[in-house]
């Protein structure tokens, strides 16, 4: 999509094309991310360092990839309900899914962003399940656009609880992974004194604990 540039383009002029063009969004105008930089080294009033102005451009540019990649997903999130139901959204659905994202809608203690929707949306098994209710309800497809919505935010409690537990999971490995990582870095001759001295302060007779890092580790 090409974009007039708020400081270089003339009238007609649109040189910022923003699939490949470095730009900046600042309120409802576009820029390049230089020619922001010039802007705040060269207005009139509260002149930036150069220095200063390319930490604020830098700070503009990761909002604007951030709500550029909001809309990316907003669009594929509509683009995914009228492919899968078969059937136009309608505007007062737009507008409730709106509401939804800004925690205005009755029934939500908190916001659900277009993100984590796409997710839950995404996720074979939550469909799957929309299905498997659809079908004991006896809601055709194309029915089931609103009454999916309430279902997906009834679950939203437990896709935050799966989340979370998840990504605990998934430190905890990279934690292990780590930790089995440095154990094969570090000295193995110092490593088997170090494990059989904690076995005789432990238990005289314990003899095996040695064995079993040796097995976990792979010495």
């Amino acid at each position: 999509m090409l974009r007039k540039c708020n400081f270089c383009d003339d009238k007609n002029e649109k040189s910022i094309d923003t699939s490949e063009s470095r730009y900046l969004k600042v309120g409802d105008k576009y820029w390049h991310f230089d020619c922001y930089k010039i802007y705040l080294t060269t207005r009139k009033k509260n002149k930036l360092k150069e220095e200063d102005a390319i930490l604020e451009c830098l700070r503009i540019e990761e909002i604007s990839k951030k709500e550029c990649f909001e809309l990316d997903i907003k669009q594929k999130l509509f683009d995914f309900f009228k492919e899968y139901y078969g059937v136009p959204v309608e505007k007062y659905f737009f507008i409730k899914v709106e509401q939804i994202t800004k925690g205005n809608y009755k029934g939500i203690s908190n916001p659900i962003t277009y993100i984590e929707l796409f997710e839950m949306y995404s996720n074979t098994k939550m469909m799957q399940k929309l299905d498997r209710l659809g079908y004991d309800k006896n809601i055709k497809k194309e029915d089931r656009m609103n009454w999916d919505l309430g279902v997906m935010v009834n679950e939203y409690p437990k896709y935050v609880k799966s989340k979370l537990k998840n990504k605990a999971l998934e430190q905890d490995t990279q934690e292990t992974l780590e930790n089995i990582r440095k154990y094969k870095n570090t000295d193995k001759s110092s490593l088997y004194k170090e494990s059989i001295d904690r076995a005789k302060c432990k238990n005289e007779n314990e003899t095996n604990v040695v064995d079993i890092v040796n097995d976990i580790f792979d010495f």
